[in-house]
């Protein structure tokens, strides 16, 4: 190989290197700046996307009223998430509140049901992932004291 680059003239060997450099340039470019900055934008996409569903899920909570704690009306909630198809896997109280962990087909089924009880209970917390079996489980934690 050293003997092949030898019996070049140097004017040949000069242009080889100037296209062994361009190569090395293109390849650093397009391995590895354009990925990362597409890395970045859809990193930046995630985080915009989460902020507007983290406002939402605020919103779905009423405003907390001053004065007694308000209690969660734990028998409206369990049924409306079986009206609404969803399972009822646990329900606890947690922390003055109650904390329900349900499995659902998706997670749309799960907001649903959070929407359409916004005015029985406040939400605490709110976490949805992906079950082992397929579906989602949904933990919400709501505030006030259990009835």
């Amino acid at each position: 190989m050293l003997g092949v680059i030898k019996r070049l003239s140097p004017r040949e060997r000069m242009l080889g290197a100037v296209a062994l450099m361009l190569v090395l340039v293109l390849g650093l470019v397009y391995g590895g700046l354009m990925p990362g900055m597409a890395a970045a934008r859809s990193a930046a996409v995630r985080n915009a996307d989460a902020e507007i569903e983290l406002s939402v899920i605020r919103s779905l909570a009423p405003a907390a009223t001053t004065g007694a704690a308000s209690t969660v009306d734990t028998g409206a909630l369990q049924q409306s998430a079986e009206a609404a198809g969803l399972v009822i896997v646990d329900q606890r109280a947690v922390d003055g509140g109650v904390m329900m962990t349900v499995t659902a087909s998706d997670a749309r089924g799960v907001l649903r049901w959070l929407t359409a009880n916004a005015g029985v209970a406040a939400i605490e917390s709110f976490v949805v992932d992906a079950a082992s079996t397929g579906g989602v489980t949904a933990n919400v934690q709501f505030r006030g004291t259990a009835s």
